[in-house]
């Protein structure tokens, strides 16, 4: 699950205002702000968690474990090494 500070971060990686992620949410504001805050939740609010993690990964947010957040770029394609065939060969 995600944490209060991924939260965050994720927000600002967007560059998002509470306001943003709870109006794309439809959580009220005051709980985005406890979940930002909030080492751990009730779990009555495990779910906007869920909503939220959801949202985020939409809008290309990775979490890393529970530690942290990175953006994803659209049309990373993995090579492995050694791997010099273009993408129309691939498919």
């Amino acid at each position: 699950m995600i944490t209060g500070p991924q939260i965050q971060a994720a927000r600002t990686l967007l560059g998002w205002s509470i306001p943003d992620l709870a109006r794309r949410t439809g959580i009220s504001i005051a709980d985005i702000q406890e979940a930002e805050s909030a080492t751990k939740l009730p779990s009555r609010r495990l779910s906007d968690l869920a909503l939220i993690q959801a949202i985020l990964e939409e809008a290309r947010i990775g979490f890393i474990e529970s530690v942290g957040v990175q953006f994803r770029p659209l049309d990373l394609i993995p090579i492995t090494s050694g791997d010099r065939s273009s993408e129309s060969e691939r498919a």
